[in-house]
């Protein structure tokens, strides 16, 4: 899941780069550019970070049939 964070100072926007984390990295990851990986079930909370002002979101995390065995065919062409 993609996650944008947007900064105001004032009511205007402000220019930034966010730094991005998670509470919980048992249950998911978050990389540089916001995007939130799941890695368990469970519930994490999103943080960005924008020049010392931050907000954060809440992300459930659910499972999901795990695939144990995949098969492509034909086996050879």
């Amino acid at each position: 899941m993609q996650f944008t964070a947007f900064a105001f100072r004032d009511g205007a926007a402000v220019e930034g780069v966010a730094v991005w984390s998670v509470d919980d990295e048992a249950v998911a990851s978050v990389d540089a550019a916001g995007v939130v990986t799941g890695v368990a079930a469970g519930s994490v909370v999103v943080s960005a970070e924008v020049d010392g002002v931050s907000g954060q979101a809440q992300v459930n995390v659910t499972g999901g049939p795990v695939a144990t065995r995949i098969e492509v065919r034909p086996e050879q062409l």
